[in-house]
């Protein structure tokens, strides 16, 4: 099966990982001065509840350096990915079931009833449009 560009070995597919929610594909290969550090896609999604199920995270190696900074920039640009990965992804608003995207001059949010609540638990406050998006 392929997913972008990424190839997943068919006894990944045959025989997932026993009692995992969700699975990540890690692939790092060289893509020349690109201006990407890394992208994420999720591949495969339950039938039931249309969730991810598994995808993809690609690093290109040729921003990789071994310093503090870029060490603590990569581990952020991972969890930025993982984000993706779960869900948190323009290519998936569609299929929420409670909310979805919401645009303004603001920017982009998604909303709905258990993000706004978590929102309000978080930061505070009485009142939030959604969460802002990248």
């Amino acid at each position: 099966m392929q997913c972008l560009s990424f190839i997943v070995p068919q006894d990944v597919i045959k025989n997932p990982v026993a009692n995992a929610d969700y699975g990540i594909l890690v692939e790092a290969k060289n893509d020349g001065d690109s201006g990407i550090t890394a992208y994420s896609y999720p591949c495969a999604y339950s039938v039931t509840s249309r969730k991810p199920m598994w995808g993809i995270l690609h690093w290109n190696i040729n921003y990789f350096t071994f310093d503090l900074l870029s060490f603590q920039m990569n581990i952020k640009i991972g969890i930025h990915e993982s984000t993706h990965l779960l869900g948190f992804s323009s290519i998936l608003y569609s299929n929420y079931v409670n909310g979805g995207l919401v645009t303004t001059p603001q920017g982009s949010f998604i909303n709905g009833t258990y993000m706004q609540k978590a929102i309000k638990e978080q930061y505070g406050c009485s009142s939030a449009p959604g969460m802002l998006l990248e």
